[in-house]
């Protein structure tokens, strides 16, 4: 496990934006970000931290924050950051829908 700097580490956090861009998600900053792997157990690294619904996507009631755990195949929201290891079909997020006039579908 490590903390990620994102004034060091720019090639994740462009990663990371746009893994959580392509869900309607905003990385949120005011908080450490970690990574979790590679190792001799795990092939891929899983990136943990806090992001915020894109105002412009999410309708009102959907602006409060959320953890993520962002793994190669997917991006699961996160009850708890210490269990990122267990993140779970139903907790998936998965990219919005949008129409063949670019407008999202709800």
């Amino acid at each position: 496990m490590g903390i990620l700097n994102f004034d060091h580490d720019t090639a994740i956090k462009g990663y990371i934006i746009k893994r959580l861009k392509s869900r309607g998600l905003i990385i949120d900053e005011s908080e450490e970000w970690e990574v979790h792997g590679p190792h001799y157990q795990m092939d891929y690294q899983v990136y943990i931290g806090p992001a915020l619904y894109d105002k412009k996507i999410w309708t009102v009631e959907r602006l409060d924050g959320l953890y993520v755990a962002i793994y190669p195949r997917g991006i699961y929201e996160l009850e708890d950051t210490t269990k990122w290891h267990q993140a779970s079909p139903e907790n998936k997020i998965y990219k919005p829908k949008y129409n063949s006039k670019g407008h999202r579908v709800k």
